[in-house]
């Protein structure tokens, strides 16, 4: 048996969308309005994604801009039927969240952008189920990430629009390269890609490929 052909949980790369301003006020006893709690009325900008935990169960990470330009991210469990498990907790400001993972040991790996500064390197965290901080943030230098899944051997490993790209073992803050096997798995699919796309897809589905690997096969770097 192939030993990717557990990981059959993806990750979503997380989207930025501009968000409506709703007022959402209560009003007290007194006549006094009172802002609600969670994301305020003037957040205008939105990134989130989730993923599938093997265990079963969804974890949630978004980033919001308020009024005064500063990004709050924030992560989020929910159980397999829906519920929530936890409620919204911080990690934390000037994030871009742009992607998360979760691996077998039910550790969830946070990827996101820092925002202090133009052309910084992406950075992660690792986080337990009810979002207790493993880590602390730790950069990921020189290597673009927008999403990462996990392997039957713990391990998470990163891509960028579809091209692996790195890998990280169980609460692991430095990367490595990727297995030689499964490197060589997607080289395999680039080289076939150009000839025959059908050929190309079949190599990859046996690693459980991730969205769009087909397609982003062709603009991998060898």
């Amino acid at each position: 048996m192939l030993r990717a052909s557990a990981a059959a949980t993806d990750f979503t790369r997380c989207e930025t969308r501009t968000l409506p301003t709703v007022p959402r006020v209560t009003t007290t006893g007194r006549g006094k309005k009172q802002e609600k709690e969670g994301t305020p009325s003037s957040a205008s900008v939105l990134s989130h994604g989730f993923a599938d935990g093997p265990a079963g169960g969804t974890a949630v990470v978004r980033s919001y801009k308020d009024a005064a330009d500063l990004w709050h991210t924030l992560y989020r469990r929910f159980g397999k039927t829906g519920e929530a498990e936890t409620g919204e907790v911080s990690l934390g400001m000037d994030h871009l969240a742009v992607g998360v993972a979760v691996n077998l040991a039910g550790h969830v790996l946070v990827l996101t952008q820092d925002m202090k500064a133009s052309g910084s390197n992406p950075e992660g965290k690792w986080l337990s189920r009810d979002g207790t901080v493993l880590t602390e943030w730790f950069e990921i230098p020189s290597m673009p990430i927008d999403g990462a899944r996990f392997l039957v051997d713990g391990s998470m490993v990163t891509s960028h629009w579809g091209c692996l790209n790195g890998q990280f073992a169980d609460l692991q803050t430095t990367v490595s390269p990727l297995p030689e096997w499964l490197a060589e798995r997607f080289a395999a699919a680039r080289v076939t890609e150009a000839g025959d796309p059908t050929r190309s897809a079949g190599l990859l589905s046996k690693s459980s490929p991730l969205p769009g690997s087909r397609v982003a096969a062709s603009r991998c770097q060898a």
